[in-house]
This record gives C-alpha cells, sequence and structure tokens, in this order.
C-alpha cells in the first residue's frame, strides 16, 4: 500500500507538473477507475469530481445466454482493418451523430486502422453486425488480457438508423462470447450515468452493475 500511495503521489505530480504536455483545452480530465492511491493524490492537490460512471461486468465462467443474439436478425462476423471505412461509419453514427465528412472519414479510418495494427491488436478483436440487407449496422471491440484474467469491451455501438431493434444487446453479446472464447473470465464495461440506453443495453446482455465512479478534473 505504501508503494502504491507513493507511485500514485508520482503520478498525480507528474499531471500536475505537465499539464500542458497531457491536455489541451480548459480542463484536464483523468478516468483513475479502481486507482483508489491515485485519486486521493489527485483530490489533495486540487483536482475534482466530474461525470459519473457505471461499471458493469458479465461474469463468463459459465455459459452465456445468448437468446437475445440468436433471436437478431444479424450477420455477426469479426473484421480487420480491411473493414476500417464500413466500422468507423457505424461507429460514427453512433458516437456523433454529425455527417461523416470526407476529411473526418480519412482521420477516423487512419486512426482505426492504427490501433488495429499497433503493437497491441493481437489482444483486440473486432465485430460488424449487417442486417439482412447487408447493411453494417452494429460494432464493438474486445480487449483480452489473457487466459483467465477480464475482457473488456470497449467500444460498442449501433446506427442512428438501426436504433431500437435489439441490435446493441445482441453485438454485446456477440463481443462477449468473443472474449469467452478466448479464455477470458468475465467481460467489463464502463458506461457513463447519463447514458441510459447503454445502461439498459449492457444490463439486458446480462451485466452487473458495480459501484459507480467518477472522472477527476481540474481547471
Amino acid at each position: 500500500m505504501n508503494q502504491d500511495q507513493a507511485l500514485a503521489q508520482r503520478i498525480a505530480d507528474n499531471l500536475n507538473e505537465n499539464a500542458v504536455d497531457f491536455f489541451t483545452g480548459q480542463e484536464a480530465i483523468v478516468e483513475a477507475r479502481g486507482a483508489s492511491a491515485l485519486r486521493q493524490a489527485l483530490r489533495s492537490s486540487g483536482w475534482i469530481d466530474d461525470d459519473a460512471w457505471t461499471p458493469m461486468t458479465l461474469a463468463l465462467s459459465t455459459p452465456l445466454d445468448l437468446a437475445r443474439l440468436e433471436a437478431a436478425p444479424l450477420n455477426i462476423v469479426e473484421v480487420g482493418p480491411e473493414a476500417a471505412a464500413d466500422w468507423t461509419s457505424v461507429h460514427w453514427s453512433s458516437f456523433k451523430g454529425t455527417p461523416f465528412t470526407k476529411d473526418a472519414r480519412s482521420w477516423f479510418v487512419d486512426r482505426w486502422t492504427h490501433i488495429m495494427t499497433g503493437p497491441f491488436a493481437a489482444r483486440a478483436q473486432s465485430l460488424m453486425a449487417y442486417d439482412g440487407s447487408g447493411q453494417p449496422v452494429a460494432v464493438t471491440t474486445v480487449w483480452t488480457a489473457g487466459e483467465g484474467r477480464p475482457g473488456l469491451v470497449e467500444p460498442m455501438g449501433v446506427h442512428r438508423d438501426h436504433h431500437g431493434r435489439g441490435y446493441a444487446t445482441a453485438i454485446t453479446l456477440a463481443g462477449a462470447r468473443t472474449l469467452q472464447r478466448r479464455g477470458a473470465s468475465s467481460a467489463a464495461v464502463v458506461a457513463e450515468n447519463s447514458n441510459l440506453a447503454a445502461l439498459a443495453t449492457y444490463r439486458s446482455a446480462g451485466f452487473l452493475t458495480q459501484e459507480q465512479v467518477t472522472d477527476l478534473k481540474r481547471a
């Protein structure tokens, strides 16, 4: 614990002293979920609570309830960089909801391709769901930490033109199944408390809510 506190203080000091190197804009925001010593060190130096989030977990040690996945009229496949244009288009619609301009598309495709071919690519698996007409409608990426360890669902999204059809729950369950097949002990996700639709989706997929946590911010 003393070593954790010492390390936490070093990280906090680094963030405080070199903020200009790490952050842009008028506020600095840090996600330090589960890092109690770091959160304490940051609060002691003036950081305050920001947005609240709810961590959620799904045990993968037993068979998954895939009824909602099997009921959805979707073709869900594992994809790689070759599907970057479609994957990013669905993600952009889900999270941005603004026109996917040529410049935005070029930037996002390059960014996603870089992630999917980078040092951690072997730990990631991206999925894309197609509806009956062959249109890409939902996406997710899951990340494994190795056999017997928790995995992560991040991100997950459904194209805005296809909300309300159960696709979010289906693609989430498909992601959890992928993690289970890769030996993960559980699947974890974190959703903003203000995002009621996301919270409802993960609950419908069987995720259990944990104690909420906030980001930390300072001017």
